[in-house]
C-alpha cells in the first residue's frame, strides 16, 4: 500500500494492485481486511505508533533533539505516505490517531520534566504542534532537509514544554 500511495492516489488504488504489489493471493487479503480502507487505517496507525516508539526513548532521556531527528529521519523514509497523512483529506482523523497512540506510549513515561503543564496537555500541544510542522514539510517544502526541520521541531515544541535546566 505504501509504495503504491508513493505512485497514485488512494482513491485510485484497487485491492488487485494491492496484492499484486505485495505478492499475495486475493483472497489472502481479504481474510486480513474487509477492504483497502481497512488496510490504509492499519498502515497508519503502524506508521504513527512507529513514530512514538522511536522517539520513546530519547523523549524519556531528555535528548529532544535527537527525538526530532528521529521523527524527521522516519518521515523522510516515507515521505509519500506522511504527505498522503498529514496533508490530505484525512488529517484530522490522522491527528487523533497520533494524539491517541502518543498519550498510550507516554503512559508511564517520567512527566516531571514538563514545565509546570499537566502531562495530558503537554502530549496534545505536541501532537498538534508536531503534526502542523510535519504537514508544513511534506506538502509544501520537500526541498527543506530533515535536520533543519528536526531543529524547528525542537525549537518550536520540545524546548517550551520541557525543562532544560
Amino acid at each position: 500500500m505504501l509504495s503504491l500511495i508513493a505512485r497514485k492516489p488512494f482513491d485510485e488504488i484497487s485491492v488487485v494492485e494491492i496484492v499484486s504489489e505485495a505478492g499475495l493471493g486475493y483472497a489472502t487479503f481479504f481474510r486480513h481486511y474487509p477492504d483497502k480502507h481497512a488496510l490504509w487505517e492499519a498502515a497508519t496507525e503502524s506508521l504513527i505508533h512507529e513514530i512514538n516508539v522511536r522517539v520513546a526513548p530519547f523523549m524519556a532521556t531528555a535528548d529532544h533533539r535527537q527525538a526530532a531527528m528521529e521523527i524527521c529521519r522516519y518521515v523522510a523514509k516515507h515521505r509519500d505516505a506522511y504527505r498522503v497523512l498529514l496533508a490530505g483529506g484525512s488529517a484530522d482523523a490522522m491527528r487523533e490517531v497520533m494524539l491517541h497512540d502518543t498519550l498510550e506510549v507516554a503512559r508511564g513515561q517520567p512527566s516531571e520534566q514538563l514545565i509546570g503543564l499537566p502531562p495530558t496537555l503537554g502530549s496534545h500541544f505536541a501532537v498538534n504542534a508536531i503534526f502542523a510542522i510535519l504537514a508544513w514539510w511534506v506538502r509544501d517544502h520537500a526541498d527543506v532537509p530533515p535536520e533543519e526541520v528536526a531543529e524547528y521541531l525542537d525549537r518550536l515544541v520540545f524546548a517550551p514544554i520541557f525543562d532544560r535546566r
